[in-house]
């Protein structure tokens, strides 16, 4: 299927269409014409996603998956004694039975940071017996947000 060499499978062939200033219609269009094999109530549903996504995280899912965050792109986040870096991913899965596409979000904790791809790939892995049980395909996985845990100091 087209997109599978691509990072984020559907979901970001959607991601890249919504730059590119395309409507859902043409995108489905292309998806056809490349013999993708997806329902166009699907395409709409991933396009739809995948704009959402693009709207509400700017282009921390397109970013280089090889590399970690930069402390310039990540946001500070107070506790009450935790360090290190929290990393967010967002997960798009299509149930097999209705169609629907379903976003999971999954948190990667660590003290320094892992690359982009190491946090997608451990999300992936968690997810991965529940997706299968529930018959859920995966039609893309996103970096969507990276927060340095600052301890506060209370007064």
């Amino acid at each position: 299927m087209p997109g599978d060499e691509i990072q984020g499978g559907l979901v970001g062939l959607a991601l890249r269409a919504v730059s590119e200033g395309l409507s859902a219609n043409a995108w489905d269009r292309q998806l056809r014409e490349a013999g993708a094999g997806v329902r166009r109530q699907v395409a709409l549903r991933i396009y739809s996603q995948a704009k959402a996504l693009a709207a509400e995280y700017g282009q921390e899912p397109t970013r280089p998956l090889d590399r970690a965050p930069t402390p310039d792109e990540m946001r500070s986040w107070p506790t009450r004694s935790t360090e290190g870096v929290l990393q967010t991913v967002s997960l798009f899965y299509r149930e097999r039975v209705t169609g629907n596409i379903i976003q999971r979000f999954y948190n990667v904790k660590t003290e320094q940071g892992l690359t982009r791809q190491e946090a997608v790939q451990r999300a992936i892995d968690a997810h991965a017996v529940a997706a299968a049980r529930y018959e859920q395909e995966l039609v893309g996985a996103f970096h969507t947000g990276t927060a340095l845990m600052v301890p506060y100091q209370v007064a």
